[in-house]
């Protein structure tokens, strides 16, 4: 265990207190030059590779998803334009009311 006087040392020297191993060979610039006996990471890529029926799945549930996109922007299209129809119906109407209020009133004055 340290003490504060050790720990201050330390830490005025620069020293972590944990030791690295220093590189006895020189890594190789490219990846691919390693041999696959000396990555120890080489059956994990191996494993990581996608087998096809996934990527078939994948393409397919990517071109359903963008089907059923469109198909609801289309839904909403028409959505839109049958509120709209309706809005422009009952504008109409409620300026025809109000006009036939206001003549009413007039009238009766």
């Amino acid at each position: 265990e340290f003490d504060t006087v050790q720990t201050e040392a330390l830490a005025e020297a620069g020293d972590t207190g944990f030791a690295i191993p220093a590189a006895t060979e020189e890594a190789p610039a490219d990846a691919a030059t390693v041999p696959a006996a000396a990555d120890p990471y080489a059956s994990v890529a191996v494993a990581d590779a996608e087998p096809e029926s996934i990527t078939k799945w994948k393409a397919e549930f990517e071109a359903r998803i963008a089907a059923k996109g469109a198909e609801s922007e289309k839904a909403l299209a028409a959505l839109q334009e049958k509120a709209q129809a309706e809005m422009a119906e009952w504008q109409a109407g409620y300026e025809k009311k109000l006009a036939e209020n206001q003549k009413a009133n007039q009238e009766a004055q």
